[in-house]
């Protein structure tokens, strides 16, 4: 009878489903969290540009209103983007929800998403992922 006790096998072979479920979740959360930092860079944009466009004082209100409508909408996609790179990287209920507030802060949100991108490709990259500007997406 031969002994099969010191096989070894290559590693990308031995991932399990729940791995590869929960990598899925990491890029899911990537995307979003990506369209969160571009619609955060075009509202300080329009903040910077703004005052020297002069617009009358309806117009100011009204692109004041559209900042702070896209602000909102950012915050709570960044919000959906981190939990899903949380669950992903099966951080705590609390460390996600801790993550989830920083979103709604001005700067501290793109400073937190920017870090927490950086260790989704990071995390992308070693699973095989091919990594790019907008997201990732699986080799092959």
């Amino acid at each position: 009878m031969q002994d099969f006790s010191n096989l070894t096998f290559n590693q990308a072979h031995s991932r399990t489903a729940q791995r590869q479920a929960l990598d899925r979740d990491v890029a899911a959360g990537q995307k979003m969290i990506i369209s969160a930092v571009i619609i955060n860079l075009l509202v300080v944009a329009m903040t910077i540009l703004l005052p020297s466009l002069q617009p009358t004082h309806d117009t100011g209100i009204a692109l004041m209103i559209g900042g702070w409508i896209a602000n909102i909408t950012a915050a709570l996609i960044a919000l959906l983007g981190l939990m899903r790179i949380g669950k992903g990287f099966e951080w705590s209920v609390i460390g996600r929800l801790a993550l989830g507030v920083l979103a709604f802060f001005p700067c501290i949100n793109l400073i937190t998403l920017l870090i927490v991108n950086a260790m989704a490709s990071t995390h992308l990259k070693a699973a095989g992922y091919q990594v790019g500007l907008f997201g990732a997406r699986p080799k092959g």
